[in-house]
């Protein structure tokens, strides 16, 4: 089969429990015999052909945006592939199926910015009745898209989630334990696997932190990975204004090998977020 396939919404790195679920599914595709044409940011080519090489690849800017178009037609694509949150193009002249991770901003809008709520609304509800087909990652998720949208059930179908290969190994390599070494962790910690967004949870969770270190069990850390996006910068805010620099690191975005020694040797995972549509770290933990 031949398939278009969106990736204009990936930046390697920045888009938290996506990424996995994104790179299993187009080599999945690949494996099984499918042609994959797939439009995406100049600057994350390189590594998408490291992960896909068999795929051809189409820049998501100016008129060669507009032109990738032209492989939504019939005579170029058997089906349209928007697997990172809205249909693009809406309009397209073939089959075509959207992934929608959560409808979150529905139920917790003040998540968001007024620009990305917004651009949510504008597109979200357009997304899921102009689609052919709709993934969603777990049955809460879909049933949000039924009850808030009015989507008939059977349009909606589940894509079961998985964690990267490297979680279901029994060790990592000396490579990643090395690098593992390397971040000089402490002895105790908590690992907090979550991108800088407000439904994370960060400020409950570092007060949390401070409560239990005036219960006397100061040895705890916190150890934070995720992308440093704009919302780092009041986490570090509030770490310092709770007395906590000393018992929480952020390391920011790091290779799969590495969060998988994280989670090793680790006292166990902080899972609080506010919402999720699935919620990944739970199986990779």
């Amino acid at each position: 089969m031949r398939i278009a396939v969106n990736l204009r919404q990936y930046y390697h790195g920045r888009i938290g429990g996506l990424e996995n679920y994104l790179i299993q599914v187009i080599q999945r595709l690949i494996s099984s015999g499918h042609r994959l044409t797939i439009l995406a940011p100049p600057a994350e080519l390189e590594t998408l052909r490291r992960l896909a090489p068999q795929a051809e690849y189409v820049p998501a800017s100016g008129e060669r945006r507009r032109a990738w178009e032209c492989h939504c037609r019939p005579e170029a694509a058997d089906v349209l592939f928007c697997p990172l949150l809205v249909l693009e193009p809406l309009d397209a002249g073939i089959p075509s199926v959207v992934m929608v991770p959560d409808i979150q901003h529905e139920y917790y809008p003040e998540y968001f910015s007024p620009a990305v709520l917004q651009w949510r609304r504008r597109n979200y509800l357009a997304s899921v009745v102009n689609a052919s087909a709709v993934l969603a990652m777990s049955d809460c998720a879909r049933q949000a898209m039924v009850e808030r949208y009015g989507i008939p059930a059977a349009k909606i179908a589940l894509l079961p989630h998985d964690v990267d290969p490297l979680f279901h190994q029994p060790a990592a390599s000396e490579a990643a334990r090395a690098a593992w070494r390397s971040l000089r962790l402490p002895a105790r910690y908590l690992y907090f696997p979550a991108n800088y967004w407000p439904h994370k949870n960060h400020a409950n969770v570092l007060a949390a932190l401070q409560m239990v270190h005036q219960g006397g069990f100061d040895d705890v850390h916190l150890v934070c990975t995720g992308a440093a996006s704009a919302g780092r910068a009041k986490v570090i805010e509030r770490i310092s204004e709770l007395g906590l620099t000393e018992r929480v690191r952020l390391l920011d975005y790091q290779d799969v090998g590495v969060v998988a020694e994280i989670y090793r040797h680790s006292a166990g995972l902080l899972f609080a977020t506010g919402h999720e549509g699935f919620g990944t770290p739970i199986l990779e933990a």
